[in-house]
C-alpha cells in the first residue's frame, strides 16, 4: 500500500440501489487527491449512483484537496458533501464551499439518511 493510501481512505459505509455513502478519513492534500479519485472509482460502481461524501473523518484539507472536492462536484452533479470536522469545516466556510458544493456542515450520514433527501440542483442553490 502506498503512503497516500495510508493517509487517506474512502470507504463505502452504506449504499442503496441508487446511492452510496462514502466516509472519507485522513488527510486530503496535494499528495492524496489522486488516491481519493482512485478509491472513489473503486467504491462508486455506477455513474447513476448518487454519491454522498461523509467528511467527518477528514482531519486536514489543503487547497488541492478543496479543488478535488470541487472537481468531484462538477463531474458528479448532485453529490452531497456532509459533516466535515471543525478545522476542515472552517476552511470550507472561508472558501464559500457550502454555496459552491451544497455542503451541509451539520448533516452527518450517521445521524440522518442522506439517501432519503432529494439532491438540490445547482440552479436552486
Amino acid at each position: 500500500m502506498d503512503h497516500a493510501k495510508q493517509r487517506l481512505t474512502a470507504t463505502a459505509t452504506r449504499s442503496s440501489p441508487t446511492a452510496v455513502v462514502v466516509a472519507v478519513t485522513g488527510e486530503l492534500d496535494f499528495s492524496t487527491v489522486t488516491s481519493l479519485g482512485q478509491q472513489l472509482s473503486a467504491v462508486v460502481t455506477g455513474q447513476r449512483d448518487r454519491l454522498c461524501l461523509d467528511l467527518s473523518g477528514l482531519e486536514f484539507c489543503d487547497v488541492a484537496g478543496l479543488r478535488a472536492l470541487l472537481e468531484i462536484g462538477r463531474v458528479r452533479p448532485g453529490t452531497e458533501f456532509t459533516a466535515a470536522g471543525s478545522a476542515v469545516d472552517t476552511v470550507m466556510q472561508l472558501c464559500d464551499l457550502p454555496t459552491l458544493l451544497g455542503y451541509s456542515p451539520g448533516a452527518s450520514p450517521s445521524r440522518a439518511n442522506p439517501m432519503s433527501r432529494r439532491p438540490v440542483p445547482r440552479s436552486e442553490r
